[in-house]
């Protein structure tokens, strides 16, 4: 039984792969909601993308992450 799912599962994620990761994450948002509320759940969102932008823009020049990473330390210098 436990290997004719995941085969399943296997043979679903080969033919349609973007299908089965936001159905994951739409579960998964579903679960957070219930466990921690929308607004936690939104905040949750929110920070992670922000990460996710900040990230990609300091990733697409590195003289940025080594400048952000000057200024950072010279915040916890003073």
């Amino acid at each position: 039984m436990k290997e004719m799912i995941l085969d399943r599962l296997k043979s679903l994620w080969e033919a349609h792969p973007v299908t089965m990761v936001t159905t994951s994450v739409g579960i998964l948002l579903g679960v957070f909601m219930l466990l921690i509320g929308f607004w936690a759940t939104l905040f949750l969102l929110l920070t992670g993308f922000a990460g996710f932008v900040i990230g990609r823009w300091l990733e697409a020049d590195p003289s940025r992450l080594n400048g952000f990473i000057e200024k950072i330390d010279d915040v916890f210098r003073r």
